[in-house]
């Protein structure tokens, strides 16, 4: 017998209590194992329900509205990212295959907050582009905890440094007709984001890396991450520099200040390295500002 205050029970009696609570506990320790799971994936699909429907509102008014895709589906596209083919400043890229037999690569945008920025300029600068020369955005992806993907279209040769930056022999596969009829399909690009679109489009990124080539090495600029969208009779904006230093004209390191000029100073230090097949020799050296208000430069040894 066992005393529980002035209350005595028999031992069997509190042995069984004890034993049902134990294996009510495994029960709901077994059912959360089980269903936890599932009801994430409800939760996801109810979020990306309710932000597919905000995101499309805000994107009513662009040409061209890419698919949404559902998180599972990206997923079962990329084998459940197996395929890296590439790591960019805001995540990886994947290679995968939606349910139409389409190859693609699917690039992750990291969820932080800056980021968010990043991805919303991405999609909706692009999604409003359609030129042979620009990359081609398939869809894109939101996910309940922050991270977002973008679907573009796979292409086969891979980025213009790899080949660019790779040993002799790959180089020596980029004949000069090759390297001249690329360097026309950059700026074509460039062309038609500066002067024929409804608002002028500055990339602020252009490089070797950021420029693709398919299967017969035609040429398509990428990365719209940080592109600008500026007013058509805007001669420069000031803004926060961003991009890649090496390919960076010195109004933009120096001033923050952004034109359709800082892109084609961009695009200059690529035809540099197309011609000479490797990447630039010198270094520019930003030093403070000399009585003129000039940027000093100096070449490096």
């Amino acid at each position: 017998m066992v005393f529980y205050g002035k209350f005595l029970f028999p031992q069997w009696y509190v042995l069984f209590y004890l034993i049902l609570a134990v294996d009510t506990c495994l029960i709901v320790v077994y059912t959360l194992c089980i269903y936890v799971p599932k009801l994430e994936d409800l939760v996801q699909v109810y979020f990306e329900l309710e932000m597919a429907e905000k995101e499309e509102n805000n994107l009513l008014e662009t040409v061209g509205l890419p698919t949404r895709f559902l998180f599972r589906d990206i997923k079962e596209a990329t084998r459940n990212f197996h395929v890296s083919i590439g790591e960019g400043g805001s995540g990886a890229i994947f290679k995968g295959m939606i349910r139409d037999g389409t190859v693609v690569a699917v690039k992750q945008i990291k969820g932080q907050p800056s980021r968010e920025t990043e991805f919303m300029t991405e999609l909706r600068v692009i999604a409003s582009l359609q030129h042979i020369n620009l990359v081609r955005l398939l869809g894109y992806c939101l996910t309940r905890r922050g991270d977002r993907y973008l679907i573009y279209p796979f292409y086969e040769n891979g980025s213009l440094d790899a080949w660019l930056f790779a040993g002799e022999e790959k180089r020596r596969l980029l004949t000069w007709r090759l390297r001249y009829q690329i360097a026309i399909d950059v700026a074509k690009a460039l062309k038609y984001m500066h002067f024929d679109c409804l608002h002028m489009i500055l990339h602020r990124d252009v490089k070797p890396a950021n420029i693709l080539l398919n299967g017969e090495f035609q040429a398509v600029v990428s990365d719209f991450g940080i592109s600008k969208l500026v007013g058509r009779y805007e001669s420069s904006v000031r803004t926060k520099a961003k991009g890649t230093f090496t390919y960076m004209s010195p109004e933009v390191v120096t001033h923050g200040a952004i034109s359709t000029k800082s892109d084609v100073y961009s695009y200059g230090m690529v035809l540099m390295e197309l011609v000479a097949g490797r990447r630039k020799p010198t270094e520019v050296h930003i030093f403070p500002e000399d009585s003129k208000g000039e940027v000093s430069r100096r070449k490096a040894d």
